[in-house]
Formats: C-alpha cells, sequence, structure tokens
C-alpha cells in the first residue's frame, strides 16, 4: 500500500511539473497559459498548445506569472531577475529573491526565459514570376535568415539567391551569404564582427569576401520599429572570372529600420549598407533593400521590396547599378 502511494505522488509530482507554465490572466477574465516567447512595450507574445503564438496587449492583461525566471532590464540599465508572481497596480511582484517588487514604469525591457536564455526568430521568403507566349521571363528571389539572441549577445546569418532569364537566355545569377555577432555593452551600444560571401556571375565576380568589426547603436528596438546605425573597417578581396583580382582595406557603414505603419497589418522596412575602398574611395559598393510586409495568417506574410545595388567601379563590361522589383510571400517566425 506505501509502495502505491509512492507510485500515485510521483506521478502526481511528473503531472504538476507538466502542466506548469506561464500564466495570463486577461481584464475579461479569461485565461491564457502556455510559453511566454515575448515580453515587449506594447504586447505579449504566448506560444500555446492549443492554438500556437497568440500575442496579446498589455492593456488587455490583469496579470500574469511566469513559470521561470525572466531578466528585465531597467531604465538605469541594472538588471532584475526572478519569477513574476503578478503584475498589478504598476508594480511587478516577484515569488522571493530580492527585490521583492519593481516599478513597471522603470522596465526598459524583459527578456523571458531563464537567464542567459536565447530566443529565435527569423523568416523565409520566396519570390518571383513567369511569363510564358509572345515573351518567355522567369525571375526567382529566395532569402533566409535567422537571429539567436539574448540579453548581451546576438547572431545573425543568411542568405539571398536571385535567379533569373529573358526568352530562355540566363541573366541574373547571384548568390550571398553571411553572418554576423553582435556584443552589447549596454542597452543600446554593441560592438560586432561579420563577414560576407558573394558571387555573382553577370558581374564577371567569381566570389567577393569581406569580413570586419566595429560599433552598433541600437536607437530603437520595441513592437513597433527598429532602428540601429552601425560602422567600422575591414577587409575585402575580390576575384573576377576574367578581370584582375583585387583586395583592400574596406570602410563599412549601415543602417537597418523596421517600423510598422499600421500594427500587424503594414510594416515598412529599409535595409542599407555601403563599403568604400580606404585606398581609393572612388571604389565603392551600396546595397538597398527597401519594401513592405503584410501579416496575412498564422506567421505568413506578403512581401513587396524593391533592390539596389550599386558598385561604382564594376568589372569591365559590366554595370553600374543592378536593380530588381520582388513579390512573394514568406514565413515569420
Amino acid at each position: 500500500m506505501r509502495k502505491i502511494s509512492q507510485i500515485i505522488g510521483a506521478l502526481a509530482t511528473i503531472v504538476s511539473i507538466s502542466v506548469q507554465a506561464d500564466v495570463v490572466h486577461l481584464s475579461n477574465g479569461d485565461q491564457v497559459s502556455g510559453e511566454i516567447k515575448k515580453m515587449g512595450a506594447n504586447k505579449v507574445a504566448i506560444e500555446t498548445k492549443y492554438a500556437g503564438v497568440i500575442e496579446l496587449n498589455w492593456s488587455d492583461i490583469a496579470t500574469l506569472t511566469t513559470d521561470e525566471q525572466v531578466s528585465i532590464l531597467m531604465s538605469d540599465e541594472s538588471r532584475v531577475e526572478g519569477k513574476i508572481a503578478s503584475i498589478e497596480n504598476g508594480q511587478i511582484k516577484f515569488d522571493g529573491g530580492s527585490p521583492s517588487s519593481i516599478k513597471f514604469s522603470d522596465v526598459s525591457k524583459i527578456h523571458p526565459g531563464p537567464p542567459g536564455a536565447y530566443l529565435g526568430s527569423g523568416h523565409v521568403h520566396v519570390g518571383g514570376f513567369r511569363s510564358q507566349g509572345n515573351t518567355e521571363k522567369y525571375a526567382l528571389h529566395a532569402d533566409i535568415e535567422y537571429i539567436l539572441q539574448n540579453e548581451k549577445n546576438r547572431y545573425t546569418a543568411g542568405t539571398i539567391y536571385n535567379l533569373g532569364a529573358d526568352s530562355g537566355k540566363e541573366n541574373e545569377n547571384n548568390l550571398r551569404v553571411y553572418g554576423k555577432y553582435d556584443r552589447f555593452i549596454d542597452k543600446n551600444w554593441y560592438g560586432y564582427v561579420n563577414s560576407d560571401f558573394t558571387k555573382d556571375r553577370f558581374q564577371d565576380l567569381d566570389y567577393r569576401i569581406y569580413g570586419g568589426a566595429g560599433l552598433g547603436y541600437q536607437f530603437w528596438d520595441d513592437d513597433t520599429k527598429y532602428l540601429s546605425f552601425e560602422a567600422g573597417p575591414g577587409y575585402t578581396y575580390e576575384s573576377f572570372r576574367t578581370g584582375e583580382d583585387r583586395n583592400y582595406v574596406t570602410a563599412r557603414w549601415a543602417v537597418k529600420f523596421h517600423y510598422w505603419l499600421i500594427e500587424d497589418r503594414l510594416q515598412l522596412f529599409h535595409d542599407h549598407e555601403g563599403l568604400i575602398s580606404v585606398e581609393d574611395v572612388d571604389d565603392t559598393l551600396v546595397r538597398t533593400r527597401t519594401g513592405f510586409r503584410v501579416p496575412v495568417y498564422e506567421g505568413f506574410d506578403l512581401l513587396a521590396e524593391f533592390d539596389y545595388d550599386y558598385k561604382n567601379k564594376p568589372a569591365a563590361g559590366s554595370e553600374q547599378a543592378d536593380y530588381r522589383y520582388i513579390v512573394g510571400i514568406g514565413y515569420v517566425f
């Protein structure tokens, strides 16, 4: 009998552990249980077993509790860690620990999950067109990006591929693969190292390899908007199919801007990057991606994008500018 009681007790413990979850209580009396994935300035995203990821406005939340510790960045750049027992009357109260509570108005950013835990996000987009008949053309665009981030570190990796043809003759074929690591000094400043590999058949570019480092400043990073600027030195090596190879010290700058024009309905984005040779300031490469994303259903979105690439000193026989219009569909996670 005692053994049966022990087994029942063990099973009860397992069940209680398995049902532990973050819990959000809404102002209308509803309750949502699951795993909190994001806690922004305006919204809380919680992943449920029955409805996927649900985004809730803070204004609709009466209180919430977390199953694990969260890491909170305060306005004075200090950090507080602990399990949230409740958020009521403008106070975040913790389940044990010190301090026992903090003012919600003093919070700069909340990172869900245990201290040091990484959160992943990213997107996959595919676009293009095909026409047949009197005119035979096709174009294909694909880009993938994944970001892994915790309170101090951010890793970014991605690839972009474009392929096109006109009347059966290929007129575009290029690939870019990039990676980047950011180390945050405080909530705004960060140092970075990055690398980039590019090849473009119709620019006579067998490959271009770039590596560099520098400093960045993050002006905004919340549910509505993101803006950062970064700059630093690097080194570029270019290998051409027919032209003479070259290598040079490079200065790099970059701007990244994302903004929800209509909340959860229409997002504007603009990514800009420039590389300039320190030895020859006329040797400049500029890449921009500008467009709109429209969420449609459960992470899927529509994409309208304009890309513009400019190389002031291209290989012999190549044009300075490449541009493309992209319409596609994708998935954001």
